[in-house]
C-alpha cells in the first residue's frame, strides 16, 4: 500500500552548553562571563511538501526547539524557540 502524503517528522535530542560574555562600555578590559553546565535540549519539526511539477515542489513546516541548562550558580535557564519554515525542492 502506497500513501503519497509527503509528510515528514524530525526529532533531535542534544546536549547543550551556553556561555555569555559581557563587557563594560566604559572599560573594555572588564568582562563578566557566565558559563553553564551541560544540559538537555531538543527539536521537533513537522512538515509537508507538495509537488508542483514533475521536478520541483514547495513545502512548509513548523519547528520547536527547547533546552534546559543550569549555570554556575545553579540557576536553571530555559530556552524555547518556535518557527515556521518554507522550502523548495528540485529533483
Amino acid at each position: 500500500y502506497h500513501l503519497d502524503t509527503n509528510l515528514y517528522l524530525s526529532v533531535v535530542a542534544a546536549l547543550v552548553h551556553a556561555s555569555i560574555e559581557e563587557q563594560d562600555r566604559q572599560d573594555d578590559s572588564i568582562d563578566t562571563r557566565f558559563r553553564t553546565d551541560l544540559g538537555f535540549g531538543g527539536a521537533v519539526t513537522f512538515g509537508k511538501e507538495w509537488w508542483v511539477d514533475d521536478e520541483w515542489g514547495i513545502g512548509g513546516a513548523a519547528t520547536a526547539q527547547v533546552s534546559r541548562i543550569a549555570d554556575q550558580d545553579q540557576v536553571t535557564w530555559h530556552n524555547g524557540t518556535f518557527g515556521i519554515l518554507f522550502s523548495a525542492t528540485w529533483n
